[in-house]
C-alpha cells in the first residue's frame, strides 16, 4: 500500500494495484537496459577501442573489422533497441518525478544523473552515426578507423582547441558517471543490497569502477588527440 501511494504521488494521479505493478516492472527494465546489455557494451567498446594505443593494426583486430551484416542486426537489436527504450523511458521518470526539497542531497545526485544521461544519449548518437554507422554500411572501412579517428580527434579550433577530443572526454565522464550511478540505485532495489552498509560499499565499487572506465576512455582519446599517453607505461 505504501508503495502504490508512493507511485500515485510520484506520478500525480491515482493508481491501481495492477498499474503499480506495470510502473515497478517498467522501472526495473529501464534500469537493467541501462546496465545490460548497454553498460556491458560500454565497457566491452571502451576496452577494444584502448587497443588503438597500440597501434591501427591493433585496432583494427581488437573491433573485428567490417562486422557482418547479422553483426549489425544483433546490435540493432540488443544495442539499439534498448537504447532507444531506455532513453524513451528516462525522458518519462524524469516528467513524471516529484520534486525534491531544494536542499536534499538527492536532489543533486538525481539532476546530475538526468543530466548526465542528455549528454550521454547525444554523444552515442553523435559517436554512432559519425563512425559506427559509417563502417557499418560500407562508407569507412574499417582499417581507416585509426587515421579517421586521429584526423577528426586532432583537429583544432579557436586557435588550438581539439574541439572534438574535448566533447569526447565530457561523453565519456556523462557515461561513466550515469553507469556507475545506474548501476548503484539498481542494486540498492535488492536485498542484498537494501541496508546502509552494502548501499555504501556497492556505491563506492561503482564508482571506481566509474573512474576507472573513464581514466581509460580519456587515456585512448588523449593519445588518438595528441600522440601523449595519459598512463605513462601503459601500452
Amino acid at each position: 500500500m505504501q508503495r502504490t501511494a508512493e507511485v500515485a504521488q510520484h506520478a500525480g494521479t491515482t493508481v491501481t494495484p495492477t498499474s503499480t505493478r506495470r510502473v515497478t516492472a517498467l522501472d526495473r527494465l529501464h534500469s537493467l537496459t541501462g546496465a545490460v546489455p548497454l553498460g556491458v557494451f560500454l565497457i566491452y567498446h571502451v576496452w577494444s577501442t584502448a587497443h588503438a594505443t597500440r597501434g591501427p593494426d591493433a585496432l583494427h583486430r581488437a573491433l573485428g573489422g567490417t562486422p557482418p551484416p547479422w553483426r549489425v542486426a544483433a546490435e540493432a537489436v540488443f544495442v539499439l533497441a534498448p537504447l532507444v527504450f531506455h532513453a524513451a523511458y528516462g525522458v518519462v521518470l524524469t516528467i513524471r518525478r516529484r520534486r525534491l526539497r531544494p536542499s536534499s542531497r538527492a536532489t543533486t545526485l538525481h539532476r546530475l544523473q538526468r543530466a548526465s544521461g542528455v549528454v550521454t544519449l547525444c554523444f552515442l548518437a553523435y559517436h554512432l552515426w559519425v563512425y559506427r554507422l559509417q563502417v557499418a554500411l560500407g562508407r569507412i572501412d574499417s582499417s581507416d578507423l585509426f587515421p579517421t579517428l586521429v584526423a577528426r580527434l586532432s583537429a583544432t579550433v579557436f586557435g588550438g582547441v581539439p574541439l572534438e577530443a574535448f566533447c569526447y572526454l565530457v561523453g565519456l565522464a556523462a557515461a561513466s558517471f550515469h553507469f556507475s550511478v545506474g548501476l548503484t540505485a539498481l542494486t540498492r532495489s535488492f536485498p542484498v543490497a537494501a541496508s546502509s552498509v552494502a548501499g555504501r560499499r556497492a556505491a563506492w565499487a561503482f564508482a571506481v569502477m566509474g573512474v576507472c572506465l573513464f581514466a581509460v576512455g580519456a587515456h585512448t582519446v588523449i593519445f588518438l588527440a595528441t600522440g601523449s599517453r595519459l598512463l605513462s607505461g601503459v601500452s
